[in-house]
C-alpha cells in the first residue's frame, strides 16, 4: 500500500504521493502526484551546468514551489545541503533525498488508475443495489394498524411499511407483544 502525506501549498491541502522520476540527463526528478493522480507540482529543478554529485541529491524549486522545503523538512523526505546553485535570477539550493521513501512516478500513476477504476466499480455496484432497495421500497405501503380490546378501544397503534395488510398486521402484533413482556401468545 502507498502511503499518502498531506502537503500544505499556498492554494490549499492535498493528500499527495511523494514520486521520483529522472530528467533525460539522467538526474533525479521529484514530484508530488496527487491521490487523483494529477500532478501537484514538480519540486525540483534540473541545472546540467552544476554538480549535483550524487543521485539522490537534486536542487529543490523554491522559487515556484516556495513551501517545498517545509514540506520535505517535515516529512523526513530529504535534508538540506546547504549547498546553492543560480539559475536565471533565483538560486536554488541543493537537497539529498532519502529515495527510498519515493515511489516510482509510473508505479503511482497505474496504482491510481486502478484505484479510481475499483472505485468506479464500486460506486456503479452501489448505485444499482440503491435502485434495487428502492423498487422494493416502493413495492411497500403504509399501514396503520390498530389492536383493540373486547370493548373496541385501541390499546396499540403503530404505523408499519409493509407489502400487504396481513403481514402489517403480523408485524404489530409481535411488537404489541414485545411491549406486554409476553413470550407466546
Amino acid at each position: 500500500m502507498y502511503k499518502l502525506y498531506k502537503c500544505i501549498t499556498n492554494f490549499g491541502i492535498y493528500d499527495v504521493y511523494p514520486t521520483k522520476a529522472t530528467y533525460s540527463n539522467g538526474r533525479t526528478a521529484i514530484l508530488l502526484i496527487t491521490s487523483t493522480g494529477e500532478e501537484l507540482a514538480r519540486l525540483t529543478v534540473n541545472i546540467p551546468n552544476h554538480e549535483v554529485y550524487e543521485k539522490d541529491n537534486s536542487f529543490v524549486d523554491t522559487n515556484n514551489v516556495s513551501w517545498a522545503e517545509e514540506f520535505l523538512l517535515t516529512n523526513n523526505l530529504a535534508v538540506n545541503l546547504y549547498l546553492w546553485a543560480p539559475s536565471g535570477f533565483c538560486t536554488y539550493p541543493l537537497y539529498k533525498f532519502n529515495l527510498d521513501k519515493f515511489y516510482n512516478y509510473n508505479e503511482i500513476l497505474k496504482y491510481v488508475e486502478s484505484r479510481k477504476e475499483t472505485e468506479e466499480k464500486v460506486s456503479e455496484e452501489l448505485i444499482k443495489i440503491s435502485k434495487d432497495t428502492t423498487k422494493q421500497r416502493n413495492k411497500l405501503k403504509r399501514f396503520e394498524i390498530n389492536i383493540t380490546d373486547s370493548n373496541g378501544n385501541i390499546v396499540y397503534q403503530e404505523a408499519v411499511l409493509a407489502q400487504s395488510k396481513t403481514s402489517a398486521e403480523n408485524k404489530v402484533r409481535a411488537n404489541y407483544i414485545k411491549t406486554l413482556g409476553v413470550a407466546n401468545v
